[in-house]
């Protein structure tokens, strides 16, 4: 598979997980792109080769990942804590090459976030008029942090082509836009309407992944 056809197929992969009829109205595979070529370049060029030794693609290709293929993978984390969570570029960037460490057991990416990241946020450096985007990004950041994320460690789906499935870890992010579905067009976005979407989520699917007090 060519650079090209990778980068297509994380693409898609992103913006299916993303659900951007659900939340978003940008286009995001210029923004990916340059997420991916921006972790490449950061993070990529000095990761531990020989941690990625211990890992094999995902589906029937029979080789190890690639430094540019681990670079692909937490981009897609890194764009969804930007836009789902608001948290500026750089931050994301790392938080996505964590989360791809641990979700592979690996520790290819070298970064560390500083004690500063907390009030890293977009809404500390852009006005953000859409109070509805901006009470989402809010209640996905907090309840992220709270999240029991030990009931989706083992949980899987399947992505990919019809010939070649690749079988990847459930996100929070996916489980997330799951719940706020449930919120009718009509409803405010508020604080209320998205717990009591988290509550229905949990209910209907038996486990406790968004911690709510009653």
């Amino acid at each position: 598979m060519s650079a090209s056809s990778d980068i297509q197929h994380i693409v898609q992969c992103a913006i299916c997980e993303l659900n951007v009829d659900t939340m978003y109205t940008e286009s995001y595979k210029k923004q990916i792109g340059r997420m991916h070529l921006e972790i490449k370049d950061a993070f990529g060029k000095n990761g531990d080769v020989a941690e990625l030794g211990r890992l094999n693609c995902k589906g029937k290709q029979k080789r190890k990942v690639s430094a540019h293929q681990a670079s692909q993978g937490a981009s897609v984390y890194a764009i969804q804590y930007y836009y789902k969570e608001g948290y500026t570029w750089e931050i994301a960037m790392m938080k996505g090459c964590i989360l791809w460490n641990a979700l592979n057991n690996c520790a290819f990416f070298k970064c560390k976030l500083p004690r500063q990241c907390k009030t890293k946020l977009m809404s500390d450096i852009v006005e953000d008029d859409d109070a509805s985007m901006a009470c989402l990004q809010k209640m996905c950041r907090v309840h992220h942090k709270k999240a029991n994320l030990k009931v989706i460690e083992d949980l899987r789906y399947t992505c990919g082509s019809k010939h070649n499935p690749k079988v990847r870890p459930l996100t929070f992010w996916m489980c997330f836009d799951q719940a706020i579905e449930s919120i009718p067009a009509q409803v405010d976005i508020s604080k209320k309407t998205v717990r009591k979407a988290l509550r229905m989520w949990n209910e209907k699917n038996g486990i406790e992944l968004f911690t709510l007090k009653n």
